[in-house]
């Protein structure tokens, strides 16, 4: 990796946490895992995604278990649904510059910076290298970066009903 990009994507990491220890290995990963298929390169992000996905889940499932104490199962899980699904994903990657760090192919150079699908994998394939480099540990340091500001700020009394309950509200309201 040449220093420029490695200087690069050193500034990038510590956005998501100034303690992750740097080292050319964690550099390789995260630049894998800002690589996106159509680059052509061999080592892209589609394996780190995979393995990112999974302890984004699993990382966002404690906390919501341990901060909304009161919430049953299935709210939980609409609201992990909610945080993790591919526009709030795309989000939280545009509020960390991701996309000023991709290395896409030609056919994605002009629109894919941009595209909710590119971003949300990218940032998921971050975590899995991450977890691969640095463990649980250093990987839930920095998805609590990512996402605690959001968690506060949901109203678990309005939101992630499903349509039954909400009706079931509604119904009785209105006895």
């Amino acid at each position: 990796m040449d220093p420029s990009r490695a200087a690069e994507l050193t500034d990038f990491i510590q956005q998501l946490d100034a303690e992750i220890p740097i080292n050319p290995e964690l550099l390789a990963l995260v630049d894998q895992a800002l690589t996106h298929v159509s680059s052509g390169r061999a080592r892209n992000l589609e394996r780190l995604e995979f393995l990112g996905d999974a302890v984004l889940d699993m990382v966002l499932s404690e906390k919501l278990y341990n901060h909304f104490t009161e919430i049953e199962e299935g709210r939980l899980s609409r609201i992990r649904a909610h945080l993790v699904n591919q526009k709030a994903l795309a989000e939280i990657a545009r509020s960390i510059e991701l996309d000023s760090h991709l290395i896409l192919g030609k056919g994605e150079k002009s629109m894919g910076k941009n595209r909710d699908s590119i971003l949300s994998d990218s940032l998921e394939a971050i975590l899995g290298g991450v977890y691969i480099d640095g463990g649980f540990e250093s990987v839930k340091l920095v998805i609590e970066n990512l996402f605690d500001n959001v968690i506060v700020q949901i109203d678990s009394d309005d939101l992630f009903k499903d349509s039954k309950s909400a009706l079931q509200e509604a119904l009785q309201k209105n006895k």
